[in-house]
């Protein structure tokens, strides 16, 4: 880096919060994962769903399938739906103290 910065207490900690996140994508190495995803039909149409967890290998897959009794083409029943409605508001605005 060339060029002349002026350090205060606010661009002192900005700048160390951009040098740390840039060390974290230099380092960042990228690896294959699995997910689990489920076609639902509904008289309405066709919803499809993925499990919220990520697999490491497709043997940590199966054998999540197999404990759970899940097969490729299983016919169910959904029993009971619950509906509510929810708001999430704005964040508060940052600090400075914060950061």
């Amino acid at each position: 880096m060339q060029g002349v910065f002026s350090i205060s207490r606010v661009q002192t900690p900005t700048f160390y919060l951009i040098y740390q996140r840039n060390k974290e994508i230099e380092q960042f190495i990228s690896k294959l994962f699995y997910e689990l995803y489920a076609n639902i039909t509904h008289k309405k149409g066709i919803y499809r769903g993925r499990y919220n967890k990520h697999f490491d290998n497709e043997i940590e897959l199966n054998e999540f399938k197999e404990n759970n009794q899940l097969i490729d083409n299983p016919k169910g029943l959904i029993e009971e739906v619950k509906t509510e409605e929810k708001k999430t508001y704005a964040p508060n605005l940052f600090s400075l103290s914060d950061l």
